[in-house]
């Protein structure tokens, strides 16, 4: 496999993944146009002639729910940017997360059965694409998990995805296909040695 630059092996055992720079700071940006767009609808009122649109319910929908997840996107990439952590590690014991907020920060590789991609559009947008860790038993993963709040976030992307844990390429250095190729490689090489310990 090559492997590109932004991927960093050391003592040939952990593949550090750095993010970028630059997508963290799209992203807060994107977060702050959230809150901003938000925030017009709160203080505004706009009125528009669609009925639907113009319903109170649907505004205030509209204007509270992108000011909280603009200050929650804001503030998930604004960390990033400032700890100077690595996004990914993946090492002979697992994948350290450091990427995606409700998926677990270690994912060992006895609780991973196979390595896939996953690919969601919505509307006219460009697909989103993902690198499914397809679990063993993810009820028993998902009653590990001590937040509540997770452990409900994490059902919901298994009813939509199939699995509770999807990692993105999106705030690191590398490109998806480079993503899935690194996890898929490690799992490979080191699938076999945790199987035969248990």
């Amino acid at each position: 496999m090559i492997v590109p630059q932004a991927v960093h092996r050391h003592m040939e055992k952990n593949v550090i993944i750095a993010h970028s720079k630059g997508k963290l700071i799209r992203f807060c940006l994107i977060g702050l146009i959230f809150f901003a767009g938000g925030l017009w609808i709160i203080l505004t009122d706009p009125q528009v002639g669609n009925p639907i649109f113009n319903s109170i319910f649907i505004k205030a929908f509209s204007g509270y729910g992108g000011v909280l997840f603009g200050v929650l996107g804001f503030w998930f990439y604004v960390k990033k940017l400032m700890n100077g952590k690595p996004g990914l590690i993946i090492n002979e014991k697992g994948v350290y997360n450091n990427v995606v907020a409700f998926v677990p920060r270690f994912i060992s590789w006895k609780h991973i059965a196979s390595v896939e991609e996953y690919s969601m559009k919505a509307g006219l947008a460009s697909p989103q694409y993902f690198v499914s860790l397809q679990l063993k038993d993810p009820n028993a993963f998902i009653a590990e998990i001590p937040n509540s709040f997770t452990r409900t976030l994490m059902r919901i992307n298994r009813r939509f995805s199939g699995t509770p844990v999807n990692l993105t390429a999106n705030s690191l250095k590398i490109t998806h296909k480079e993503l899935l190729a690194a996890i898929k490689d490690a799992f490979a090489r080191y699938n076999m040695a945790t199987t035969a310990e248990t």
